[in-house]
């Protein structure tokens, strides 16, 4: 049997497949060695994935491989083994995955650049308050030089201003 499902999802009919190998269903290389397999757990009984759950990747009737979670179990009937396949198509849940990655990995970048902004500005601030001082000490010096004539504090009246522009130009950066 060939469900509507499954002909949904690997592109081809029932009609098309019953009778064939199911390895058509199989990229390579597990194409290639699914008889293998096959035979193996005919011979010494092992296990590789009937009875087992696993997720591996299937091939459409175009080539386009996409992820599945495949169950196989063992149906024995006259002495003659028969297997049974449960698929599952994982494409959309592997989408939202990465989906869900990439905007985990967006948000720890805007976490990042929110403590980096926190960061800038505790510093701003900490550089700011000092320049800030150096500015009004500076001004006030220059006041007080004024005061005394131009003759007398020419020199210290030019020091204080180009201390409080530099000040000024720092607090700015």
């Amino acid at each position: 049997r060939f469900n509507r499902a499954a002909e949904r999802m690997f592109g081809f009919l029932e009609a098309e497949v019953l009778g064939d190998n199911v390895n058509i269903l199989m990229p390579d290389p597990d194409r290639e060695r699914h008889d293998a397999y096959i035979h193996r757990h005919r011979k010494t009984g092992e296990r590789a994935i009937i009875g087992v759950g696993r997720e591996v990747t299937a091939r459409h009737r175009n080539g386009e491989q996409f992820p599945i979670h495949l169950s196989v179990g063992e149906i024995r009937s006259s002495g003659r083994p028969s297997y049974v396949g449960i698929v599952r198509d994982l494409t959309a849940q592997r989408e939202i995955e990465t989906t869900l990655h990439e905007l985990e990995q967006q948000l720890a970048h805007a976490d990042r650049l929110v403590t980096l902004g926190e960061l800038t500005a505790g510093i701003a601030h900490e550089i700011n308050q000092p320049l800030t001082a150096i500015a009004a000490y500076a001004d006030a010096g220059e006041r007080m030089l004024d005061a005394l004539g131009p003759e007398q504090a020419g020199e210290l009246c030019t020091v204080c201003k180009r201390i409080s522009e530099q000040a000024r130009r720092a607090g700015e950066v």
